[in-house]
C-alpha cells in the first residue's frame, strides 16, 4: 500500500477548472472529481442521454 493521503481537490480548485474550460469555450455539462485530486471535465458530446437502460437497449440491436 502507498504511504501516500489521498485528498479530493478543494472547492476553490474544481471552480477554477471550470472557469478556464468555459473560458476556451468549452460547454461544460458536468464535473467528476477522484480521491487522488484528478478533476473530469464533462462535455455535451461526452455527457450519456437517457437511462442506463435505454443505452443497454440500444446497444443491442
Amino acid at each position: 500500500m502507498s504511504n501516500e493521503r489521498q485528498r479530493y481537490p478543494r472547492k476553490a480548485v474544481i471552480e477554477r477548472m471550470i472557469e478556464v474550460a468555459r473560458a476556451s469555450g468549452i460547454k461544460v455539462d458536468g464535473f467528476e472529481v477522484g480521491p487522488t485530486g484528478n478533476i473530469r471535465i464533462i462535455t455535451a458530446t461526452q455527457a450519456p442521454t437517457g437511462s442506463a437502460y435505454d443505452q443497454w437497449k440500444a446497444g443491442r440491436k
